[in-house]
């Protein structure tokens, strides 16, 4: 009988050999991608925070949230122990084997129960927990917390409100939005177009927590603006006057500078006075424009 040639064994430890080392250009791939991934995310986070925190930034922070979440309540003080446990036991002394009295100390249960977290909401520039209290605990106590807690989830603050009794708010900002302004609301607010919610309400910029600043003298007529110098009265001065340049109302100026404040504003302004002399006429014609409107009002 003729011998027939066996091919098989000749490709089969090839195949295993390619097979082994097929793995390691996948593997050298996603080291290389997640170093990509991970510059990119810091280029973004110094640069562009605004579209750093909805790609990357919110979901290392809900990750960091989860982890550090009991951790964080034990050591604020924040945990209660359970129904079975109690923060107070008894040691029994004995003398000959009997007991002889004892002594209620009071130290750390073996079980402690965090706050419960009933709702999470993502917002653009941060995140909103809302967070069950137990008996006996009062939004105070989060508030002293709050600074462990933006360390805890490595943002840039955390503020702290009650919605409702019962209940609190921790609200995290991941990033400083005074540092970094988001460019499109800062030239909606500075554009023809930002009317507010009415006539007299002026958008002049943004808050510590990414919200816009609106200054609406129909819900609150009347505002005191003092500072240190170089702390921005004449820029929020300025901005309200630039907001209501371009609506039907009247404007008046009292400018004790000389006019330096508000001179360029002159075109605009109903009335300026730079004099104390021009003042005291203004105020009492304001006076008696407000004596007629009162009478107006009670006819």
């Amino acid at each position: 009988m003729t011998a027939l040639p066996v091919l098989m064994g000749a490709d089969g430890p090839a195949a295993a050999s390619q097979g082994g080392h097929g793995g390691l250009p996948l593997l050298l791939g996603l080291v290389a991608l997640v170093v990509v991934v991970v510059a990119v995310s810091g280029w973004l986070c110094r640069a562009h925070p605004w579209v750093w925190w909805p790609l990357f930034g919110v979901v290392v922070a809900v990750v960091r949230l989860v982890g550090s979440w009991r951790a964080a309540c034990e050591g604020s003080g924040l945990s209660v122990p359970a129904r079975r446990f109690s923060r107070y036991g008894v040691i029994h002394g004995s003398s000959r084997g009997r007991r002889s009295g004892g002594l209620v100390v009071r130290g750390e249960p073996l079980r402690m129960i965090p706050p419960r977290r009933v709702g999470l909401r993502v917002g653009a520039c941060g995140l909103a927990v809302t967070v069950r209290l137990h008996p006996s605990q009062v939004p105070g106590d989060w508030e002293r917390a709050a600074e462990g807690f933006a360390h805890a989830w490595r943002v840039h603050a955390v503020r702290v409100s009650s919605p409702r009794p019962g209940f609190v708010r921790l609200t995290a900002v991941g990033f400083d939005p005074l540092r970094h302004p988001h460019p499109r609301r800062t030239l909606a607010a500075t554009g023809p177009a930002a009317v507010g919610s009415g006539v007299l309400a002026v958008p002049v910029g943004g808050t510590e927590d990414g919200r816009a600043w609106l200054v609406d003298l129909r819900a609150r007529a009347h505002w005191l603006v003092t500072g240190a110098t170089r702390s921005g009265k004449s820029t929020l001065t300025a901005r309200v006057l630039c907001g209501l340049a371009g609506r039907p109302v009247a404007l008046v100026g009292i400018d004790a500078k000389g006019g330096m404040e508000l001179g360029p504003f002159r075109p605009r302004l109903t009335v300026l006075a730079t004099t104390r002399a021009q003042a005291v006429g203004v105020i009492d014609a304001l006076t008696v424009e407000l004596a007629d409107r009162m009478r107006a009002c009670a006819g």
